[in-house]
Formats: structure tokens, sequence, C-alpha cells
């Protein structure tokens, strides 16, 4: 395998050696692996870096790498559509790994930024987790130089600083401390309210649950990647159900479940998770990264953690997760319930969560734009 993807590479970079004839332009690319259609976070940046630079040009490049046959084929087409804008950009804006930026053999000049589509440093990805059961094969992640020929990481705090490094492979200097352009977003009190209205729209039982002060659970459930957790979710929902609460699923778009609308359960599909959290009155996670943008907004949480050591065994984190998650941490759905029916929560402990891994709130998009447009 290692001999293929060996002469792939070889492949790749004769045909990129061509592009890089091509003339560089005054371009920035943004590239995705993460969707088929670009990200909040790049729309923002895109806007930013064109209202303090209006005359570069700037390329969104957004597609979902599936592991299908005829997916696996179109994506390696898509692969040359990238090579040839990597080849005539100054910078280049990624948001996960990305085979063209890596296998390649760049240009001196050219300038590659990592601002990767989690905040925080919770569980452990990239190259901290070659080998283990979510990680990538070492051999693998070796043949086609996994997260290599960066000049800048993009992390949300110091404190993920050595963990960012780590994961993608490069010195602690190499990190940079600024928020993704969604902070912007999610910190606004204008677009809070907005969004609200457009949810309220929507669900009209969750604004008559506002107007009788029931509380609305959002519960947002990581992607196990060898797992299904239907049973445990299902579990969960039939426990903390009652009168006096509406409960919204926010499942990772990974995740299959069965488990359909019924009354005071709402599946939702239409909105963001992040949207989601301006109504919630208390967010229920596990191991998902959505506890710093519900950290930011100062809400109430709780982790159903049914398969904790199951978790730590196949993947583990960065932090000390039993110590430092700011809530109650629940083996099974009694303990929910018993959370949820108290409804006491440590707000302080909340905040300096927020504080210590997500350093910038206001003005992000722009510090953004400034690093991506330096000596451009």
């Amino acid at each position: 395998m290692t001999f293929v993807i060996a002469i792939f590479r070889g492949f790749l970079n004769l045909i990129y050696a061509l592009f890089k004839l091509l003339p560089v332009r005054d371009k920035i690319t943004l590239i995705s692996r993460q969707s088929d259609f670009p990200s909040e976070d790049f729309l923002m940046l895109k806007a930013e870096i064109e209202k303090q630079s209006p005359k570069t040009e700037v390329k969104i490049l957004s597609k979902k790498l599936r592991k299908s046959p005829g997916a696996l084929i179109s994506y390696i087409g898509h692969i040359f559509v990238q090579m040839y804008h990597i080849a005539t950009s100054k910078t280049v804006v990624l948001d996960s790994y990305c085979i063209a930026v890596s296998v390649l053999k760049q240009r001196r000049s050219l300038r590659v930024v990592q601002i990767w589509h989690a905040m925080g440093a919770l569980k452990r990805f990239g190259l901290s987790i070659l080998g283990e059961e979510e990680g990538s094969d070492p051999k693998l992640a070796k043949a086609m130089r996994m997260h290599r020929n960066y000049t800048y990481v993009l992390a949300s705090g110091k404190a993920c600083v050595k963990p960012f490094a780590e994961a993608f492979g490069c010195i602690e200097k190499s990190v940079v401390i600024g928020s993704l352009p969604r902070v912007d977003r999610l910190m606004s009190e204008d677009i809070k309210q907005h969004t609200i209205d457009k949810i309220f729209g929507k669900y009209q039982e969750l604004k008559q649950a506002k107007d009788f002060d029931k509380k609305i659970i959002v519960y947002a459930p990581t992607y196990r990647k060898h797992k299904d957790i239907s049973v445990e979710i299902e579990d969960l929902i039939n426990k903390i159900s009652s009168e006096d609460r509406i409960i919204v699923i926010k499942k990772h778009p990974l995740m299959k479940l069965c488990i359909e609308d019924r009354p005071g359960v709402i599946v939702d599909d239409t909105f963001s998770t992040e949207e989601m959290l301006y109504i919630a009155d208390c967010v229920i996670a596990d191991y998902s990264a959505i506890v710093f943008e519900a950290a930011l907004l100062n809400k109430p949480m709780c982790f159903y953690a049914f398969d904790l050591d199951e978790y730590m065994a196949s993947r583990s984190f960065y932090l000390d997760y039993e110590k430092d998650m700011p809530g109650a941490i629940c083996k099974d759905v009694d303990e929910v319930e018993t959370v949820l029916k108290d409804f006491r929560f440590d707000l302080e402990a909340v905040r300096n969560f927020a504080h210590n891994y997500v350093e910038k709130t206001e003005g992000v998009t722009k510090e953004l734009a400034n690093l991506v447009l330096m000596d451009n």
C-alpha cells in the first residue's frame, strides 16, 4: 500500500510541477473536506478578506471526502482542481487535512494557515492518535505526509497550544492564538435575537416552552466511529422526558439515528447546534467540542458519559475529563435526571472553562483576516 501511495504521490508532484509554472496571483484559497458547502467560518473569513483587500481574489473549495469507490474517484479529480488553485495562490487556508497541501512539494513562498474546524482542545485528534482505534494507521499517515507544510496553526487559547502542536506535528512557535470567525456571530446580540426569532418561528412548541417556563434541553451527542449509540440516546430521552421540559436532539452529521419527533422531543436538522445553544436552558454533551461554544454563552451543562472508560481507551483527551469539564459527569440516565431535577449548576466553572480555552471573543474574524493577508 505504501508503495502504491509513493507512486501516486510522485505522479501528483509531476503534474504539480507543471501547475507551478503558472504565475502566482493575488489570490487566497480556502479548502475544506468537511462538507460540500462552504462553512460559516470560511464565508465570514472570505467577506472580511474582501473588505480589507478588495483586489484579492478569494476562492473557496469545499468537497466532502467520502469512502465509496465513486466518491473517491470524484475526489481525486477534485485534488487536481485544488492543485491548480494552490499553485496559483499566495496563501491557502485549511480547516481540515488536505492531501494536496501535505503530500506535494510547495513553493517556499506559499503560506498555509490551518484553522481547524473545532475550537478548544478536548478529545485527541490528528497525529496525537496515530495507531489508536479512532486514529489513522501510522504507516498510512507517514506515506500521506499527514499535516505537513503548515506555516501557522490557529488555536483558541494558550491551553490549546501544546495539544495542537502535537496534533499537527509542528513546533509551538507556529501555533497562533485566535478564535474561529463563528465566535463573532455567536457573541453578537443582534444575530442571537434574529436566530431565536427564526427558531421560534419554526418550532412554536419551543416558543411556548419559554412562555410557560418549561426547560429547553439541548442534547448534542458525539459521533462514535465504531459504535451505534441509538439505544443509549433512546434510554436518555425516555428517562428525562417530562411535561416541564422539551428536549432538542442535535446529532452529529455522520450519526445515523432512528429517533423521530414526538411530544416533548424535537430532532432538529434545520438549525446548527451553535444556533440551538441560544435557546438552551441546559446543554447535555459528552465528548463534543460544542462544549466550548456552550461555555462562551455561559450555558449550564452536564455530560452523559455512559461509555467514558471505553472512550478514553480508544481516543482519550488532552485535558483531565472528570476534573476539568464544567459540569456533572453522569455515567447513567438516572444521574442525568437527578442533575436536571435539581437544576443547580456552577456557572463560575463554566466561565472559567470558557476563558481558559477561548481567549479571544471580539473582532476575531478581522484578526484572522489580518493573519491570512500578512505579507500578501
